[in-house]
Order: C-alpha cells, then structure tokens, then sequence
C-alpha cells in the first residue's frame, strides 16, 4: 500500500493539541445529574454541573495508561486523568483515534504509581495530517464505533428486557398463577410457598467447575479466546487446545471470583486464574442455567455487592419451584443467543477497525483502500 504521508506535518505533540490535567471532585461533593464524570477508566458517575465543554478527548493520567475516551457531551473530567484543552483547530474524533496510537504506557514518571507528565508527552514527535484529511479518516473510523456503540444499545436492551421479567416474576412474585399460590413466611419476608431459601454457595454447588487455563506464559496466537477475569472479558487468542467447551445448546456461566461479575458464554475458551466456568452437572435441567445467571446478577447489582467470592457465594436468595426456573429458562434462553450473536458481530467490528485504525492514524495507507464496515 502506498505511503500517504506527504502532506503531513511532522511536529511535536503540543504543538496539535494541549493536554491539562483534571480536576478534584470527591464522592462527597458529587450531586447527582446528566453530567459525565470521566476517569482514568472511563465514565465513573454523574454530576450536575460539567467543567468542560463537548466534544472532549480525555486519557488516563494515573492507573490506566493508554486509554482514551471521545466525550461528546458537557462533561467533568477527574484529577486523574489529562483530557484535551486545546485541540488548536484539529478534528477532536481524529484525536482521540490519534491518541491511542501514542505509546502513553511506556511514557511513566518515576515513582511507585504508573503516572505520565503532560509536559514531557507535549514533547513527543508526531506527524499530523491536514484537518480535511483528519475528518475523513475519522467519519471511517466512527463508522465502526457507531455500529459497536448500537449493538452495545441492543444487548442492553435485551439484558434489561429479561432482567426486568426476572424481578418481576422473582422478586416482585408476579410470576404466571401466583394469584392462586399461597404465600409463607421466611428469612427473606413472604415467598411463595413451595419455595426455598438457599445460599448461593448451594446453587453453585449444583454445577461443576470446568477446567481452568492458567495462562501465565505467552502463547502463539490463535482462535481459542483466553477469558479474564471481570468485565475485560477476552483478552486475548492462543492456539492450544480450549480448557473448556460451550456453545449455543450447552452454554456456561462464568463466574469472576475476584470481582464476582459473571456471564454466560456460548464458546469455546480458556481461563486465567480466578475464572470459574460453570454449567449444569448431569440431571440438572441446563434451562435453570439462565434462572441462576440472573439470581446472582440480582444478588450482584442489586444489592449493591462488589465483595469477594467467599462473601459473595454466603449470600442468601429465593430458589423457585423447578417448573418457574424452567419456564423462565425457556423465554430467556433466545434472548441470550440473541446476545451472543450480537457480542460476535462486535469482536469482529473491533478487530476489523483495529486493522484499519493504525494504517490510517500512520499514513501509511490511503482511504481509498478501506473497505467501509457496512
């Protein structure tokens, strides 16, 4: 592909933009609103009055290193971050696409905190394009961040949609005939009757551990997905064989037992440390599957919990009678194929425009040799 960089510029970094860095907002002076307060990692709540106008490029100054987020309301960003002061007339889209492609990870100042110096990143040599250029190779890229951001919406959605039967029928009682069921007294106030109290440790205990990948050595890439711990889901591919093996007819719940976030997953992969796989032994109805991803999502978000795995597993819920958890199971179970499918077309969107983006950013192909994400 034929360089494109002769109408670049090349220059220092402070001369396309000015970096500043955040400012100071404790959680007790935050007053709920539609302001974004943006961290080091991204939107981290709410205020009722920015301090900086959209659009805005804000990146990790503290922590997380590398990453950056396109702002395209008023919003605040935090003290530990640096965002984008002065884009001094260039594309802010184009920027923030820009800055990724700065090694800001390997930019630390000394100290036992990884942290970056704004004043030293203003003094690194980059080459720019002209705006025109800028804009265009942003309206590229935005295409696929447009289409990741509304399957994104649309998983949601869906999320919600079942979440809400959940409540509904789980913890507001409303579930098919509860008219005609009698209701008893227990730990947790009136249940159905029929119904149970149980840890979650004695659920979980109904399913079992598939095996862990530790991945500790780098491995050739691949096409087995390497799951981690958390919401930072796959983190990578190897080539060696899956440690464990799910598809759309047996899926699996993934419970993090650092974070305790979990999921279901509907593919072949492997798992670092703290990852544990689970999925109905033999006997179990595989439909009580979804039932049991949505109790302990309850039990997670709604009780506001983000303890550790012994706290999180000593945690007290409703089981159901077996023919609600399966009927339940039977309605949820399209949705989170649904999901599935829409989480794919997403990692193949990211890993399309993550080929795409270092090209452009670089100059070293052209527009003209981009296949729009359609």
């Amino acid at each position: 592909m034929r360089a494109i960089t002769t109408s670049w510029v090349s220059c220092k970094l402070g001369d396309v933009i000015e970096l500043k860095r955040g400012y100071d907002l404790p959680k007790s002076k935050r007053i709920s609103g539609k302001v974004p307060i943006i961290s080091s990692s991204g939107e981290s709540g709410t205020h009722n009055e920015p301090k900086v106008k959209a659009p805005g490029v804000v990146t990790g100054r503290y922590g997380t290193l590398g990453e950056v987020f396109y702002v395209d309301r008023d919003f605040w960003p935090l003290n530990t971050a640096l965002y984008v002061k002065d884009f001094k007339g260039n594309n802010p889209r184009f920027i923030s696409y820009f800055l990724t492609q700065l090694n800001f990870s390997g930019q630390n100042v000394a100290g036992a905190v990884p942290g970056v110096n704004r004043n030293y990143l203003h003094m690194l040599d980059v080459k720019i394009p002209p705006v025109q250029e800028q804009e265009n190779i942003a309206s590229v890229l935005e295409v696929y961040d447009n289409l990741i951001e509304n399957n994104n919406r649309r998983i949601a959605i869906l999320e919600e949609m079942v979440q809400s039967l959940y409540r509904e029928w789980f913890v507001n009682f409303r579930f098919p005939g509860h008219e005609s069921i009698k209701f008893i007294d227990s730990p947790l106030g009136k249940i159905p009757e029929g119904w149970e109290i149980v840890v979650v440790e004695e659920m979980v205990k109904r399913y079992q551990v598939g095996k862990k990948y530790n991945n500790k050595t780098a491995l050739p890439e691949g096409g087995v997905p390497i799951l981690d711990q958390g919401k930072s889901g796959v983190i990578g591919y190897h080539n060696d064989e899956p440690g464990v093996v799910a598809t759309e007819d047996e899926p699996i719940i993934v419970f993090a037992n650092h974070t305790c976030y979990q999921k279901i997953i509907q593919y072949a992969f492997s798992a670092i440390q703290n990852v544990l796989p689970f999925r109905p032994i033999e006997g179990e109805r595989e439909r009580d599957l979804y039932w049991l991803h949505f109790a302990t999502k309850d039990v997670i978000e709604f009780n506001d919990y983000k303890g550790h795995w012994p706290e999180f597993v000593a945690k007290k819920i409703v089981l159901p009678h077996s023919e609600h958890c399966s009927l339940f199971g039977e309605l949820a179970k399209p949705v989170e194929r649904q999901k599935y499918k829409l989480e794919r077309q997403i990692a193949q969107l990211k890993k399309q425009r993550d080929l795409v983006l270092p090209k452009l950013i670089s100059g070293t192909t052209s527009l003209s040799d981009v296949e729009v994400a359609a």
